[in-house]
């Protein structure tokens, strides 16, 4: 029984004639069924992912020269590139990528040369686009990022303590 007025809830079990469910093994795979099943079967009721959209995820692009971070809504699969999510709040990958770009210095250039991104200008970037930071130190910078994303906090915050530590130090 619904809800007194819930009459949404009531036509929809009216139009109940088969019941099945998929065990699934996350709340990712599960996520990713739910939206594939929707773009298949567009069901009269569920309006919100029936359009061309779909979940957010956070892609880790290796291709590059200097590795990129940024969201995308289709997954490919690319070798070199690591996806995180999805997310279904739009605002919590933008909040998301906000930390990051807080946590980490990351370069807003793809290749390497004798101009400085704008992430540079503004103190945000070590300097890895014009050289100032060896590629392979910045290359693993993402590997704290992977560790972030993936819920291994631990580490990052450790390894953000330590260099807090020496910092203070220096100063």
């Amino acid at each position: 029984a619904g809800r007194p007025g819930d009459i949404k809830t009531g036509m929809l079990r009216s139009e109940i004639a088969d019941f099945s469910y998929t065990i699934v093994s996350s709340e990712l795979e599960s996520l990713i069924l739910e939206n594939n099943f929707i773009k298949r079967y567009l069901p009269r009721f569920n309006v919100r992912l029936r359009d061309d959209k779909n979940y957010q995820f956070i892609k880790l692009d290796y291709h590059t020269e200097i590795p990129q971070i940024y969201t995308v809504r289709r997954l490919t699969k690319e070798k070199g590139t690591k996806y995180y999510g999805p997310y279904t709040s739009g605002l919590a990958v933008k909040q998301t990528l906000k930390l990051l770009k807080r946590l980490f210095p990351l370069c807003g250039n793809k290749k390497t040369g004798n101009r400085p991104c704008f992430q540079y200008h503004l103190g945000r970037c070590p300097g890895v686009c014009i050289g100032k930071m060896k590629l392979g130190v910045y290359r693993r910078s993402f590997k704290e990022i992977e560790a972030f994303l993936s819920h291994r906090q631990g580490a990052v915050l450790q390894s953000l303590k330590d260099q807090m530590r020496e910092a203070a130090e220096n100063r």
